[in-house]
């Protein structure tokens, strides 16, 4: 599940990268601050106004709207005007970004009662919801790469704007021939992809920490995404996005078991990876047409509606099985508290002193009808754990019996 989250609010920035690529052919490395500014613009309104959360979420993509919309208006457009080169205008893409951050930042210092414990390391998941045992933010996070694929599809084939916006991008000269206003059309772009950005940081908040730098250190995986994607392919960056999104999720998770715990600090190099193998052997990426004089991406002839529709067989496959296992896990969890319905079952942490394990579940049972223990004891737990220990007092001695809920076939939980 947090590989989907991370994959699903990955393919939302990427869209918007591409989107804002195809307008000025400029990638805007201050795109993954936008992201922060969203998980940030989501919290203080949350905190301060008391807004329900999924409402500041709307409204954290709303600002990151305004934002996009200010910086388009304010300093892209006026640099395309004076003729400034795409190294200059990346450059200064770079130095927005920078800019971002330190007005985070001192918003944060103005706040510090708001934001107290939470400057360095923000999560949004105290105030997520669950729907079915499910979170919200795994929910809504894929709920929305799919609204967006769907909307910018019908938008780029029915609307006004999708039709300027295809014309642009084929024939500049020819499209103003027509009298389509270009300005207009990149303005109105970026202000979308901002959003979405937003939006995204947003909803990866409810799974994820992040900081006031976390946007920038998200640039090299988007950039990752839209090169193995395409630059100027939005499927290809939902595409992209589950490939690179899950690999940074599930491959340092396996790392852990098999080379360390320390294996996870590297999870960025695997974006870096993709970059460095997908610039040397294919520049155009999946679905990608305009970084080299090759034709074509990767894929371009398979069958897009098949593929989509097999993916989403997939992710809903997924997302079913993951409710149906967190509820197996949950009614494991309850079968187990109420093995000790006959006893004052109390939560507590173990405290300091003698402690001695006493064996498997049934021993530990033994012991306490064999003693007329009455009160038994289980560490602090979370709504998500797997692991318990259950301990009792008897001559100045915790006798303790450690239980987990083992995951086994068919989304079943059995105690161990």
């Amino acid at each position: 599940m947090a590989a989907l989250v991370y994959a699903s609010t990955l393919a939302l920035v990427t869209q918007g990268f591409v989107l804002m690529y195809k307008t000025t052919r400029v990638p805007n490395f201050s795109i993954g601050v936008l992201m922060m500014v969203g998980a940030y613009a989501a919290f203080t309104m949350k905190k301060i106004v008391g807004l329900p959360f999924y409402l500041s979420v709307v409204f954290a993509c709303i600002f990151g709207t305004i934002v996009s919309l200010v910086i388009s208006v304010g300093i892209i457009e006026p640099m395309i005007r004076r003729g400034r080169t795409l190294v200059e205008m990346t450059i200064v893409t770079i130095a927005i970004g920078l800019v971002m951050e330190n007005l985070v930042q001192i918003v944060t210092m103005y706040f510090e009662d708001i934001f107290e414990g939470h400057r360095s390391h923000l999560h949004l998941k105290s105030f997520d919801i669950r729907i079915g045992g499910v979170p919200g933010g795994f929910l809504f996070s894929n709920l929305a790469v799919f609204a967006s694929f769907l909307i910018l599809r019908h938008a780029f084939k029915h609307t006004d704007f999708g039709l300027s916006f295809r014309a642009i991008n084929e024939n500049i000269e020819l499209a103003q021939v027509q009298g389509i206003n270009p300005v207009k059309n990149r303005i109105a772009t970026w202000a979308l992809a901002g959003g979405m950005a937003s939006l995204s940081g947003a909803l990866m908040g409810t799974w994820f920490c992040s900081n006031i730098h976390s946007g920038t250190v998200m640039m090299p995986t988007i950039l990752a995404a839209a090169l193995l994607g395409g630059m100027d392919s939005e499927r290809g960056a939902i595409i992209s996005s589950l490939i690179v999104g899950t690999a940074s999720i599930v491959l340092p998770t396996y790392g852990h078991a098999i080379i360390g715990v320390w294996a996870g600090e590297y999870r960025f190099v695997i974006p870096l990876t993709v970059i460095v193998l997908v610039t040397l052997v294919s520049p155009n990426g999946i679905l990608g047409t305009d970084l080299t004089t090759q034709p074509v991406g990767w894929i371009k002839r398979m069958d897009m509606k098949r593929a989509l529709i097999i993916l989403v067989v997939i992710l809903c496959g997924i997302t079913i099985c993951s409710n149906v296992s967190e509820r197996n896990r949950v009614n494991a969890m309850e079968n187990l508290l109420d093995g000790f319905s006959g006893y004052n079952l109390t939560v507590r942490e173990i405290p300091r002193g003698i402690d001695s394990p006493l064996g498997d579940l049934i021993l530990f049972k033994e012991r306490l009808v064999e003693y007329n223990i009455s009160t038994v004891y289980v560490e602090p737990f979370t709504d998500s754990s797997t692991r318990f220990r259950f301990y009792y007092e008897r001559n100045h001695v915790f006798w303790t019996t450690d239980v987990q809920l083992k995951f086994t076939l068919f989304c079943q939980y059995k105690i161990v």
